[in-house]
């Protein structure tokens, strides 16, 4: 597993976002309002697949498990 792996997975996902999840987002991000993610799935991805949708802002926080991928961006399973 490493980042480049979860950015392809992301790329090719046929996931779509919420209709009107891009504007909440950027409208909790102009009104300086923490948005907060709760999932059991990897924060590694949600974060990759909102940055991948342009809406990933600095007063989100995901709260889920998480993947510890090594400082050279890899990581043996």
């Amino acid at each position: 597993m490493n980042n480049e792996i979860i950015k392809d997975a992301v790329k090719d996902t046929k996931l779509e976002l919420c209709d009107g999840a891009k504007e909440f987002l950027l409208q909790m991000y102009n009104l300086n309002i923490s948005a907060i993610i709760l999932s059991y799935s990897l924060k590694n991805v949600i974060k990759e697949y909102l940055k991948f949708n342009n809406c990933y802002y600095n007063n989100i926080f995901i709260y889920s498990n998480y993947y510890d991928i090594e400082d050279n961006g890899k990581n043996d399973i």
